[in-house]
């Protein structure tokens, strides 16, 4: 094609295409909130991108964990309040049982009470958590007839 024009209207036309495809290509960046839509938008930034949806990937995945890993932490410490609480239970027991004037029945009680306190004490071991055991150090076998309930029985 030949063209007419003489050269400096060329290249106002060339140069008003270029604003016009400019203003093309920065409002379908607005309206789709892109700044990069296609690989040919940025050929030379597909890797930084790349590299920040992984980056950005790796954060959420943290992020999740760090949920998870709150959740159990926060199981693990209501458990150990708990624990407490049933130890502080079973030294109550045990100072009440510990005089001379508690009668065998009374003594049959607490040590009835003691192995209820037991049981649940096993409950809590078992509390697991995301497949985690929380109380894995613990040998619950050993409390099984602690030396206080033995005492306690008439």
């Amino acid at each position: 094609m030949i063209s007419s024009l003489n050269p400096s209207t060329q290249r106002f036309l060339n140069a008003l295409n270029q604003i016009s495809q400019s203003l093309q290509q920065a409002q379908l960046q607005i309206s789709s909130g892109l700044k990069v839509s296609q690989v040919s938008d940025a050929p030379d930034s597909v890797s930084a991108l790349r590299a920040a949806r992984a980056n950005l990937s790796a954060a959420q995945q943290n992020q999740s964990n760090l949920r998870r890993f709150k959740a159990e932490a926060d199981g693990g410490e209501q458990a150990l309040q708990t624990a407490v609480q049933l130890f502080d239970q079973v030294q109550t027991l045990g100072a009440e049982g510990d005089t001379d004037t508690v009668t065998a029945s009374t003594r049959a009680d607490l040590a009835n009470q003691l192995g209820a306190i037991l049981q649940q004490m096993g409950n809590l071991a078992n509390t697991s958590m995301e497949a985690a055991t929380s109380f894995r150090a613990i040998r619950i076998s050993r409390l099984r007839t602690p030396s206080i309930c033995r005492r306690l029985r008439p």
